[in-house]
């Protein structure tokens, strides 16, 4: 339902955790020429419109075949999930993951006339994974009809009564083609964006990272467009129960539905800087209405213990041109859904 969009995938080198104080004012970033682009092609909601509008994520599968995962589209009927949001791509490298451009559709849009999946009926889109034994935990983005009077619709056209609701999921695999969905996992019912069109609620777009003894969603709250946190225990099902929320500067306790504590404007595209074992947070500015003056792909790294404080990069990685959506036009740069992927096995550690 997003387009116009330039994806960015950047990949960084693999590296043992060195835990040396980081200072993020002696960093120099070299940014350089991409090796390999995959232009917009038209599609239909069958093969997820060739994706594109999402966090590109992968899994290594076994050696020299690794599965990368795009999204788009959303479902408009009550009908059959045969609508896929979510889509697989192949390769037998992180960076050459054009091996087999096949799209093969792996997680379904949820049916909006079932309380279960409606959550899910406007789109599912796979954000990253983690694995835990035998199992791959997939964590979804997932747009659709509410259950309450919040977001009726799945809708970004134009006009006042037109908005979309925006939750997390949880599904698993054991082989990453194969889904199985577990339920809604995060949302906030509380949050409603601002403006009288283009109306968002709830919160979503959130990126799965572990770190210590947890597994940390940092995610996108629509009041404002800034990060909020969720985590759950390593040893858990990532079930409901399993998260709480930060509600206050190193606070937790908010439940998996309760409001939000907006940490601050750092983005929600999650890795690991491995050779120091901080968090880092990329955001692309793409809201016209809380964008600062960036106009560019910033970074941000943790500098505490439980990874919800941060020192920002003032530079950006990437300067932008064209920076607010949705009016970018096809002459200007406009980059969203950044994603920072190990060069060795293509996770965010």
């Amino acid at each position: 339902m997003r387009d116009r969009f330039f994806l960015a995938a950047i990949l960084i080198a693999g590296a043992g955790f060195s835990h040396a104080q980081l200072i993020p004012g002696n960093l120099k970033i070299r940014v350089e020429k991409a090796d390999r682009i995959n232009p917009p092609v038209a599609g239909t909601s069958i093969n997820c419109y060739r994706g594109k509008d999402n966090y590109f994520n992968e899994i290594e599968i076994s050696a020299g075949t690794f599965y990368g995962y795009t999204a788009n589209g959303y479902k408009t009927t009550n009908g059959s999930s045969t609508d896929y949001s979510t889509c697989a791509i192949t390769g037998n490298k992180v960076y050459n993951m054009g091996a087999s451009l096949d799209n093969t559709g792996v997680i379904a849009s949820g049916l909006a006339n079932n309380q279960n999946t409606a959550f899910s009926s406007c789109g599912y889109w796979l954000n990253g994974t983690y694995k835990s034994g035998s199992t791959y935990y997939g964590f979804a983005h997932a747009e659709g009809y509410a259950t309450t009077e919040f977001g009726r619709t799945c809708d970004y056209g134009q006009g006042s009564t037109t908005s979309t609701t925006k939750s997390m999921g949880l599904l698993t695999s054991t082989d990453g083609k194969h889904w199985t969905a577990q339920g809604q996992i995060i949302a906030n019912p509380f949050a409603q964006s601002g403006g009288t069109s283009n109306i968002e609620y709830g919160e979503g777009d959130c990126t799965p990272i572990p770190f210590g003894t947890y597994l940390y969603l940092y995610c996108r709250s629509t009041k404002h467009d800034k990060t909020t946190i969720a985590r759950a225990p390593l040893t858990s099902n990532f079930g409901q129960a399993s998260w709480q929320k930060l509600i206050a500067a190193g606070t937790w306790g908010g439940s998996w539905n309760s409001d939000d504590y907006e940490d601050g404007v750092y983005g929600n595209s999650a890795s690991i800087f491995a050779n120091y074992g901080n968090v880092t947070l990329l955001r692309s500015e793409f809201s016209k209405q809380y964008s600062s003056p960036l106009h560019g792909v910033q970074i941000s790294f943790s500098n505490n213990s439980d990874a919800t404080a941060f020192t920002t990069i003032p530079q950006p990685l990437i300067p932008m041109d064209d920076y607010q959506y949705p009016n970018a036009t096809n002459t200007g740069d406009l980059v969203a859904y950044p994603s920072a992927l190990s060069g060795t096995d293509g996770s965010r550690i």
